[in-house]
């Protein structure tokens, strides 16, 4: 399982991390963790924070938020970013070094949530299964989890070994710019993993360019077996959506799978 998370300690990953979380997204899934979080009030409970995409925009907007990550590198980066906000945003928000199966921040919170498809990187059914049990615990009765899921079924359409360019992208406040490339090595239907290889080409401001190869697994989760994570953590579910603004259903080749559900009380 570290392995998995190495991905997100090295070095090459994080200097682009920010880039590729905001390409991906389009930053589209703000609006609906701001919503959520202003209709149900604090605190906030961000599972797998990263370098603080989300949880600095809500402490900015109000909220009260604990985040938590296993990689020490990515709290580190949200730490500094943190810093220039102003000063009542920065009391807003408790960084937490956990893994996301095992932690606890309290019993107090409101509303959960897993962005940007972190939970396929526990790679086990019973990580998985532990994560949602650790989230259940800390909410209050009645309080809400938000997943963000890539849809399995379009990422195990994608053919094997074909080289992909994901995006290029300049890295604010530096001068470079970072190419990704990916390709699919594997997808192992039995244990619903797939492995990918990345290729990270940073560039600098007179075009010279590092290059690093990376490899990272991921556990897929469909949609019938997140009804039984949920169910088995204590949640009921509420809805599956296909957007995040929640005006799509959930299809087989919708690009995200975003699950909204309630603690049972």
């Amino acid at each position: 399982m570290d392995e998995m998370f190495d991905y997100y300690d090295n070095d090459f990953v994080l200097e682009g991390y920010d880039a590729e979380a905001a390409f991906t997204t389009q930053n589209a899934d703000l609006p609906m963790y701001m919503e959520f979080a202003k209709q149900l009030g604090s605190p906030v409970l961000d599972v797998g924070c990263g370098t603080g995409r989300v949880a600095i925009p809500l402490a900015r907007a109000g909220a009260d938020v604990v985040a938590i990550d296993k990689s020490p590198k990515m709290l580190d980066r949200a730490r500094k970013k943190i810093a220039d906000e102003p000063s009542d945003a920065q009391q807003r928000v408790t960084w937490v070094e956990a893994p996301m199966q095992d932690f606890t921040v309290g019993t107090n919170f409101k509303m959960a949530f897993l962005a940007f498809n972190i939970l396929p990187l526990l790679p086990g059914k019973r990580d998985q299964e532990l994560a949602m049990q650790a989230v259940a615990k800390s909410l209050v009765p009645g309080g809400t989890l938000i997943i963000d899921l890539l849809n399995p079924y379009v990422l195990a359409s994608q053919p094997m070994g074909t080289i992909s360019h994901i995006y290029t992208l300049p890295i604010e406040g530096t001068g470079k710019t970072v190419t990704v490339t990916d390709a699919m090595l594997e997808y192992n239907v039995a244990s619903q993993m797939s492995w990918r290889v990345r290729t990270f080409e940073y560039t600098d401001r007179l075009g010279l360019s590092r290059r690093h190869h990376l490899t990272i697994g991921f556990r897929h989760v469909y949609k019938i077996e997140s009804e039984y994570l949920l169910e088995k953590a204590g949640f009921e579910l509420i809805e599956y959506f296909g957007s995040y603004d929640r005006q799509q259903p959930y299809q087989m080749y919708s690009r995200n799978m975003v699950i909204i559900a309630r603690k049972r009380s």
